[in-house]
């Protein structure tokens, strides 16, 4: 049986976790708002290529504003240096969303710790726990 020296050092190890991946979710956050701007940034000159390539006159992309907005739309998604952008922002997001998902799995794996305390009836008068 485990002692209670044991599990409050494992409490401990697991709250140290959480807080390494609460940073790490903090760096990938960061990361994705500057992949956001650069996607942004990117399109924006994407469609301004596309609109000096027909002379630099937008009406010449097309008839009206929905015709004109479906030529930039697709000359956006065929420009390389957006699809780089769009890349480094997809891959962004995959590294947040995972690093959201470990905060999670931490916290959850704490909080469960804090009920085994609470309920072992020999550690629950020793260890005072109180949830995140």
């Amino acid at each position: 049986m485990m002692t209670l020296d044991e599990l409050v050092s494992i409490v401990i190890t697991h709250i140290g976790d959480l807080r390494r991946c609460r940073v790490e979710y903090m760096k990938t956050a960061v990361e994705l708002a500057k992949a956001e701007w650069n996607l942004k940034v990117a399109q924006a000159q994407a469609e301004a290529r596309a609109i000096q390539a027909v002379g630099g006159d937008e009406k010449a992309l097309g008839t009206n504003a929905e015709a004109r907005q479906r030529a930039l739309t697709l000359a956006v998604a065929q420009d390389e240096e957006y699809r780089q952008a769009w890349e480094a922002w997809r891959l962004a997001m995959v590294g947040e969303r995972l690093a959201a998902a470990s905060v999670e799995s931490a916290k959850e794996y704490v909080r469960l710790l804090g009920i085994v305390l609470q309920n072992c009836p020999e550690m629950a008068a020793e260890v005072p726990y109180e949830a995140d």
